[in-house]
């Protein structure tokens, strides 16, 4: 018979902006630490990598073409989420404001669209050098795709349904989310999440193991 003791349980401290702030301030972070504040705890952010630096400025300039001064496009600077979150992701789309938020980070009632860039070539690249086939590891990215259409889509689904029915009670017009749209938009996200899954494929058969390690 053997006795366990029991461990004691840590109490976990967690910091909110305004603590993150004045950390900062007090020169406890230097420019060079490369950190950010997740749900209250501060979390070291992985170097940038060449492609990864690559995929975000292509990201910029095509908002940036597009969308042109309709918004700011904000590359890798902080954002406020909540009173325990100050990341900063990778593309954040902001409404436009003449002082490029000087006076304070972007919150969310002032963000359209965040984004964050993942690179996942080397784990696949992995996977390729140890035999696993071209059409294995093609399943596999368009299982992914289909995977991320269907739960991107359902919120927003959801978050249209909400919104058609303000609009319908604001305006009293018949409004309404027809079956014949929503199908056409489900298959809309999953056709454009198949091509941008193609697409990372012909990045991953032309890529050597060889080079990426």
């Amino acid at each position: 018979m053997t006795l366990q003791l029991a461990q004691p349980r840590l109490k976990t401290f967690r910091l909110n902006v305004s603590q993150y702030h004045q950390m900062s301030e007090a020169g406890i972070f230097s420019e060079n630490d490369k950190v950010e504040l997740i749900n209250g705890e501060i979390i070291e952010m992985s170097p940038i990598g060449r492609r990864h630096a690559a995929c975000v400025d292509r990201i910029n300039r095509l908002f940036s073409n597009i969308l042109g001064i309709k918004v700011i496009v904000r590359v890798q600077n902080p954002i406020i989420l909540n009173n325990l979150s100050e990341p900063e992701p990778d593309i954040a789309l902001l409404k436009p404001r003449a002082d490029f938020y000087e006076s304070g980070h972007p919150q969310p009632q002032d963000i359209f669209l965040l984004i964050e860039v993942t690179d996942h070539l080397s784990e696949y690249a992995t996977l390729k050098a140890i035999g696993y086939t071209q059409n294995y590891l093609l399943m596999v990215i368009l299982q992914e795709a289909f995977l991320l259409a269907v739960v991107g889509y359902v919120p927003g689904f959801a978050c249209a349904l909400v919104l058609y029915n303000v609009a319908r009670d604001a305006t009293l017009l018949p409004i309404f989310m027809s079956y014949d749209r929503a199908i056409m938009v489900i298959m809309l996200t999953i056709l454009m999440c198949f091509i941008s899954g193609m697409i990372a494929m012909r990045k991953l058969s032309s890529a050597d193991p060889a080079d990426i390690f």
